[in-house]
């Protein structure tokens, strides 16, 4: 999700506070709902492997941003 928002903001928005000027638009709410299908997608894929009891290992390369949000954690 970091990564896709990091996209959208380099490059639409660039200095634009919504991506047709300074008021939100039918453009904006359309890629609201395109960002919220591709983080839903991954997230029920999880849910249903963990129903199955199939979670993969987590590759290694992710685990210290794993270790900094866990580390978030209150």
């Amino acid at each position: 999700m970091a990564r896709m928002l990091q996209q959208l903001e380099d490059k639409f928005l660039e200095d634009r506070a919504f991506l047709t000027g300074q008021q939100v638009s039918l453009a904006d709410l359309m890629a609201l709902e395109e960002l919220l299908q591709e983080t839903h997608s991954p997230i029920l894929n999880i849910l249903e492997q963990m129903v199955n009891k199939q979670i993969p290992k987590p590759p290694p390369e992710v685990h210290p941003f794993m270790l900094l949000r866990i580390s978030n954690i209150p």
